[in-house]
């Protein structure tokens, strides 16, 4: 079956490393470390046209495609002195804290696109189907990079976990319609003939 998907995604990236580093402790400099933070938010308008097949009762494999228009890109970072704990400076600011930046992110392509392939199981609630307990995973490869540069800072690829709840009451009550079109359609033997 042939479907599309409208949907607002919100995500957001945490990322720490530590380095080594120069720290002035007094009049002396000796061997300290830092923790870089870089912590980016994002938003988008998503469009995904799909295609599902069944392979067992009740258990789909999905293909697709993923448009996104990316309308949020935001980020915040910072580099703290982490050893010596208590005391020491950088070398360069004379500050335990130092580049600390946040805004826009320059240069991301407001365009993202990716294939995508799932797995959703129908998990039936009641005898007649027509309210469905619906897992699914997605895995989605993006295609183009997320910098207009052609860096690819970010990873493009991701997977999706979601829990539904899925009414088919409409799809039952239009085959129950047809049925009962058919059923009153039934040509009787004239005995004439």
């Amino acid at each position: 079956a042939l479907y599309f998907e409208l949907g607002l995604r919100f995500f957001d990236t945490h990322y720490l490393r530590n380095e080594q580093t120069l720290v002035k402790v007094g009049n002396s400099e000796r061997q300290g470390e830092f923790q870089h933070q870089l912590d980016n938010s994002f938003m988008s308008i998503d469009l995904s046209p799909n295609y599902q097949y069944p392979i067992f009762e009740d258990f789909y494999v999905t293909g697709g495609a993923l448009f996104s228009l990316m309308s949020t890109q935001q980020f915040s970072q910072k580099e703290t002195l982490t050893k010596p704990e208590n005391n020491g400076v950088f070398v360069d600011t004379d500050t335990r804290v130092r580049n600390e930046i946040s805004g826009d992110i320059n240069n991301f392509n407001d365009i993202y696109f990716a294939l995508r392939l799932g797995l959703t199981y129908n998990m039936p609630l009641n005898k007649s189907k027509t309210w469905n307990l619906v897992p699914n995973v997605d895995y989605f490869h993006g295609i183009n990079s997320t910098y207009s540069n052609g860096d690819d800072y970010i990873n493009k690829n991701f997977y999706r976990f979601g829990l539904a709840i899925q009414n088919v009451t409409l799809a039952t009550k239009e085959i129950e319609t047809i049925k009962n079109y058919i059923r009153d359609t039934i040509r009787i033997a004239n005995d004439k003939e």
